[in-house]
């Protein structure tokens, strides 16, 4: 029985997740992720489990049919950062919104009404 690597154990971790795999089930390292039964979405959906874990893979690495003992050695350390902030808020007619985040209701109005054309 070989032993896994800190990567190769979580990567098992996170795609027998995705997979809906018993969390005793053994991954096997040797098959690529398609032939497991995974998809598009899982493999996007991995791809930022195993970042917010520390590992950095591309959702292709999953889905070019490489096997998985593959993918986690080419796996790259990282560290979690907070998500980029996001786009400003807009009012329906294109303006930013004068707070920082959107009324507490849709009855708060606080856009300016749309500029006669």
């Amino acid at each position: 029985m070989n032993t896994r690597t800190d990567a190769e154990l979580v990567l098992a971790d996170v795609l027998a997740g995705i997979l809906g795999l018993d969390s005793g089930y053994r991954l096997p390292l040797g098959r690529d992720f398609i032939s497991l039964g995974g998809d598009s979405i899982g493999a996007l959906t991995a791809a930022g489990r195993l970042r917010h874990r520390g590992y950095g893979i591309r959702a292709k690495d999953l889905l070019a049919g490489t096997e998985l003992a593959d993918v986690a050695a080419a796996a790259e350390q990282v560290t979690s950062t907070p998500p980029a902030p996001s786009p400003p808020w807009l009012c329906p007619t294109g303006q930013p919104w004068p707070a920082p985040s959107p009324p507490p209701d849709s009855t708060t109005r606080v856009c300016s009404p749309p500029s006669p054309r």
